[in-house]
């Protein structure tokens, strides 16, 4: 943990491995949809005992207890529990079957009894997993059975409870609840929700490391504390993504764009390393002998548009333009 020097790139690690194993899952379940859950569910069954077993063997906490005290117990916890790829295979799952789901009944429509009894059971599995390692937090844990249990069971837990919530809203069942995550103010906020994670952390340890004085854990400092974290890693973030994130995602998209254009281009359509001309579509009944033709050219990101002028009285788009 210790030897990182982002420390929350760990997950970038686990994601990657969870998004090249999954390969094979998606593969499985377009092809067989039965045996394909059946083989994710077989995955998610087999982490989360996973878990559980090194839980119980090395005596572990269900989560990252900072409340103890005990630095050792919580480096052994991140370092045997938390930051293994397997660890977070239930979520990953989870969103591969919701996403399966999403497809198959997009056009779902639920009884109103069905959808109050999803809202109920991702409301209970959502608290329950947040609230649920309280008595560990207080210092008066429970059993070793039960411990290993909640460690194994409580993150893949939650993400089916946010799940529900997804499903709902996308079928048209979610409410309220969809027109709040709808909202046009929370837009620029999912945009910079990658560079929040990865300076959330630095911006703690600044602030912890700045502290001259002994802070006294109170429910109004906690949450003074944790309010200034987020407005001060909101901020940060903003010129992190403009100048890192954004222009990065843009150059990624027109390579993969150009690559994929170059591809779709049959044979035909290139002579002498030039389009062929039934590749364009003149309107108003001009064609590619007429001379007095003039053509203007505005390339945007993804996007050519020619506009033809003739004479300066006829304008139009021309369509169906591939890149050269």
């Amino acid at each position: 943990m210790f030897l990182q020097c982002v420390h929350p790139t760990w997950y970038l690690s686990a994601d990657f491995q969870l998004y090249v194993i999954s390969i094979v899952f998606l593969y499985v379940l377009y092809k067989y949809p039965k045996l394909g859950i059946s083989m994710i569910c077989s995955a998610i069954l087999a982490c989360s005992v996973v878990v559980g077993l090194l839980t119980i063997r090395w005596d572990l906490p269900p989560t990252i207890q900072v409340s103890s005290g005990n630095s050792e117990k919580i480096q052994d916890t991140v370092d045997i529990v938390h930051m293994k790829t397997f660890t977070h295979a239930g979520p990953y799952f989870v969103g591969i079957i919701l996403g399966f789901l999403m497809i198959k009944y997009k056009d779902i429509r639920m009884p109103w009894c069905v959808n109050v009894c999803g809202w109920f059971a991702s409301t209970l599995l959502c608290l329950t997993s947040v609230y649920g390692a309280h008595r560990w937090n207080i210092g008066d844990p429970h059993g070793p059975m039960l411990t290993a249990i909640f460690a194994a069971v409580h993150r893949t837990t939650f993400a089916m409870g946010v799940g529900w919530v997804t499903f709902a809203c996308v079928t048209g069942h979610g409410g309220v609840v969809n027109k709040f995550l709808s909202w046009s103010l929370l837009t620029p906020v999912s945009r910079l929700t990658f560079m929040i994670y990865l300076l959330h952390s630095l911006v703690i340890w600044v602030r912890m490391g700045s502290l001259r004085e002994r802070l006294y854990f109170s429910h109004y400092n906690m949450l003074y504390e944790y309010v200034g974290n987020v407005v001060t890693t909101l901020i940060l973030s903003v010129p992190f993504y403009l100048l890192l994130e954004a222009p990065l995602s843009n150059l990624e998209r027109l390579v993969f764009s150009r690559v994929r254009n170059t591809k779709d281009e049959s044979p035909g359509e290139k002579q002498n390393g030039h389009l062929a001309e039934n590749v364009v579509n003149f309107p108003n009944g001009l064609n590619s002998d007429n001379k007095n033709s003039t053509f203007s050219v505005v390339e945007l990101t993804g996007v050519k548009r020619l506009d033809l002028l003739q004479n300066g009285e006829h304008s139009g788009n021309l369509k169906d333009i591939t890149d050269k």
